[in-house]
């Protein structure tokens, strides 16, 4: 299965929360300036992992990063198209092969 995951861009401005509903003169306003980047390869930067029991009493098995790309739970789907200029796709997963009566599928 391929999923497309649509990079996710935070940005930040300088513009005070009381004058942004105002009008104000498009020359004097700050540039955007992008903080954070999700988008392909950066997309688990800063991404952190569950690995606690399920809170909600399901029946499923956190795994941290390592084993998560590991078993092919989480990572970047290989793509012969994928050039220096695109961005890989990332690939999160459940592993739905592996019966598991005990702990839950990771």
């Amino acid at each position: 299965m391929r999923a497309n995951i649509f990079p996710l861009l935070i940005l930040s401005s300088t513009i005070p929360f009381t004058t942004a509903f105002y009008p104000l003169d498009p020359a004097s306003m700050p540039a955007w300036t992008l903080s954070y980047d999700y988008s392909g390869e950066n997309f688990f930067n800063n991404f952190q992992f569950f690995t606690d029991t399920d809170p909600t009493k399901g029946h499923v098995k956190y795994v941290d990063l390592p084993t998560a790309n590991s078993t092919g739970l989480a990572g970047f789907i290989p793509d012969d198209t994928i050039t220096p200029s695109t961005k890989p796709v990332v690939y999160l997963g459940v592993d739905y092969t592996t019966p598991d009566t005990t702990a839950g599928r990771p």
